[in-house]
Formats: C-alpha cells, sequence, structure tokens
C-alpha cells in the first residue's frame, strides 16, 4: 500500500464523493464464514436492515443511509490489493465492523479504516466481551451486543452520531473554504465555471481570464498587474485541492506549443455547487 498515493490523490476525491453522494455509504467488514450461531449471510442482511431502517428525518440528517457493502462486493483486481481495499473504506463515509471471534480479515480492514478514516466514523462491534479482542483494537471504542435489541441501538446511535460529526465537519471545511479564499480566487473559479457551463472542455487560464471583461475592470488596464492576481489566484486554488492541471503535450515536433488549463477538481466542483446553489446546480467539471 502506497500511503503517499491514498492520502494525496484519493482524499479530496473521497470528500468529494461522499459530499455529493445521494446516500451515506458504509463500509461492511465481519466474518464470511459461520461460526456457532452466528450465521454469517443471516447477520449481514440484519446488518443492512438496521443501518437502510435508519429514520435519517428523524435524526435531523440530511440524507438516508444506503445498503452496506462488503469487500467482496468488488473483488478487487489488481496486484496491490491492500491498496483497493483501503480505497474502497476510504470512498464510504463510515466504516463498520463485527469484530466477533477475532476474524484476522475484519482485523485487517478495521487497520486499514483507523488509518485513513476520523475516530466518529468508525463503528466496533462484537459479540462476546473485551477479553476475546486483540491488545491493539481494546484501546478503542467497542459496543458489545448479546441481543438483537443491543446491535440495533449500537449500530444506529453510532451511525447517526457519526453522520451529524460528518456533517458538521465537511460543512464546516467548505464554509472555511468560502471565507479564506481571496475575492480574485472566487472570481476566477467563477468566470471558470461560467464558461465551463457552456462548453465543459473549457479550463481555466491566463488568456480566459485576460480577455474577460469582470477581470479587467477589477484588477486593472495594467496587463502585468492583472497576470499577477491570476497567477496568485490559481495557486492559492491549487493548493486548496480545489483546481488540477490538465497538460497535453505537443503531438508534434515542430515547434507546436503544448496545451494546458486548469481544471475543477471533484472538491471544487461541489464547492462550486454548494457556493452558487442556484446558479451553478448542474455544473460538472471535465475531472468529475
Amino acid at each position: 500500500m502506497n500511503p503517499g498515493r491514498l492520502y494525496q490523490n484519493m482524499k479530496l476525491d473521497a470528500i468529494a464523493k461522499g459530499l455529493s453522494a445521494e446516500k451515506y455509504t458504509t463500509f461492511l467488514a465481519m466474518p464470511f464464514r459461520n461460526n456457532y450461531g452466528y450465521i454469517s449471510e443471516s447477520m449481514r442482511s440484519r446488518f443492512s436492515e438496521i443501518v437502510t431502517g435508519i429514520d435519517y428525518r428523524t435524526h435531523g440528517l440530511e440524507k438516508p443511509f444506503a445498503v452496506p457493502i462488503r469487500v467482496d462486493d468488488n473483488p478487487p483486481s489488481a496486484a496491490d490489493v491492500t491498496e483497493q481495499i483501503a480505497e474502497l473504506i476510504m470512498n464510504c463515509h463510515f466504516f463498520l465492523g463485527d469484530l466477533s471471534f477475532g476474524n484476522h480479515g475484519v482485523l485487517l480492514e478495521t487497520g486499514m479504516a483507523m488509518a485513513v478514516k476520523p475516530p466518529e466514523s468508525i463503528t466496533l462491534i462484537s459479540q462476546g466481551n473485551s477479553d476475546d479482542l486483540h491488545f491493539d483494537i481494546t484501546v478503542n471504542r467497542v459496543n458489545f451486543y448479546s441481543t438483537d435489541a443491543e446491535l440495533k441501538k449500537n449500530i444506529e446511535n453510532s451511525l447517526v452520531a457519526g453522520a451529524k460529526h460528518y456533517e458538521h465537519l465537511y460543512g464546516r471545511q467548505l464554509h472555511l473554504f468560502r471565507g479564506t479564499l481571496t475575492p480574485e480566487a472566487i472570481l476566477l473559479l467563477r468566470i471558470y465555471a461560467n464558461t465551463s457551463l457552456q462548453h465543459l472542455e473549457y479550463g481555466i487560464h491566463w488568456g480566459l481570464a485576460n480577455e474577460d471583461e469582470t477581470w479587467k475592470s477589477n484588477f486593472g488596464d495594467d496587463r502585468a498587474m492583472r497576470y499577477q492576481f491570476y497567477a496568485e489566484a490559481i495557486r492559492e486554488l491549487r493548493d486548496k485541492g480545489l483546481i488540477v492541471l490538465d497538460y497535453q503535450p505537443s503531438p508534434t515536433q515542430d515547434g507546436a506549443l503544448a496545451l494546458y488549463a486548469y481544471h475543477a477538481t471533484k472538491l471544487g466542483a461541489e464547492f462550486l455547487r454548494r457556493t452558487w446553489p442556484k446558479e451553478l446546480r448542474d455544473f460538472r467539471s471535465q475531472k468529475e
């Protein structure tokens, strides 16, 4: 597993996917084999019933919960299976792990979840007691159950609390973006979005800003000054993960110029839709 790749290239996309998803998604880690009275498929069905049965409106949440997914719903195909599982866990809003019987696969997936998700997004449950758990797990909060009522209560309370934390955390993150962006960065984003609504392939480049009358009226007649504001806005938007460079090298060797422009990342596109919900609700980035 490549932690740098996971964190740098996937985390912002995972946040954007989560914010734009119609339902909350949950990765389910559980024993696949039957064990005494633990019938795996029956337990999986019960987990799904509990999660999808949460009344999100009663709890004041933004959206309902989808049926939990397991690793075998999307069998890894590449050589780096561990990275694929970690990416799948990261792309789900929540992680639900049943640690009953100390299943090695569940413990591995739980460890991945602890590495890539905040504690509030992780729900751990188990039959038995803390003496049956691996010592690395005992330092974490585990909800033990012996009856169906306890199972339902533990899962529902934890997921609802996790969803409220998620909505506060990432809703606040977008709000902070709006509060910390400079006027030139916001203006450049809006110019790009208005153009991209008509021509999806158009990205942000100096020519687009330089020819825009609003940009000229805000930053004066001095071309060098206008470019300085443009360059600073690009740097700011790029550093916050809202845009990414799309570079196309020259197809010939005759001196033709390479083509490049910046497009909104998935997070940038979601930021635009939430900042201007009426005007840009149909906005899509070439990178989505």
